[in-house]
């Protein structure tokens, strides 16, 4: 999918704040990123961490603030997800695959 591979282009490289494993930091930002592309809504910490925490071997706080949280920046500042400071709200604002087929069906 292309929005798969947006994010692995984002995330090629990144090493996070969790010096022993920044593939485990990698892989459990991947798994953020899809998950709030997928919901669609605003997300906060509270929501991410209820949603998928539980699913990794890295502690709650660990999981967000060195691993999921410095991830989501990354594609905050690539213009992927929006952040809003105020409430704390993430949201996907990168393209979906309605946006990918329309602009396939243009360059054709």
């Amino acid at each position: 999918m292309y929005e798969d591979d947006l994010i692995s282009s984002i995330l090629e490289g990144w090493g996070s704040m969790l010096e022993a494993d920044d593939q485990k930091a990698r892989v459990q930002t991947r798994r953020a990123v899809k998950w709030l592309r997928d919901d669609g809504g605003f997300c906060t910490r509270a929501d991410f961490i209820d949603s998928l925490a539980d699913q990794s071997t890295l502690s709650e706080h660990s999981w967000w603030s060195r691993a999921v949280r410095p991830g989501l920046q990354l594609f905050v500042d690539a213009g992927l997800i929006s952040y809003s400071s105020g409430h704390h709200y993430y949201r996907w604002v990168g393209p979906d695959d309605e946006d990918r087929r329309k602009k396939n069906a243009f360059e054709c």
